[in-house]
């Protein structure tokens, strides 16, 4: 429900954690609920990603999104 709501909003900067972070699966993440967080990425325009170096380089099963030369680290 709430990935139907997201395109409906604008947000100016959008704070996510991840999983892992990875340049060519992107940013992963454990959670099932990885539409909901593609669908508040579509509706930023700003992502910054909250990650610590030991996200680097890892992938995780789930991809949230791809990283794009918009996203502050």
């Amino acid at each position: 429900m709430a990935e139907v709501a997201f395109p409906h909003f604008n947000f100016d900067k959008l704070f996510i954690d991840a999983d892992g972070v990875d340049l060519t699966a992107g940013v992963t993440i454990f959670n099932k609920l990885h539409a909901v967080s593609q669908a508040m990425c579509q509706a930023e325009q700003q992502s910054i990603l909250l990650v610590d170096s030991s996200k680097f380089g890892r992938k995780v099963p789930i991809s949230s999104a791809r990283l794009a030369a918009q996203w502050t680290f």
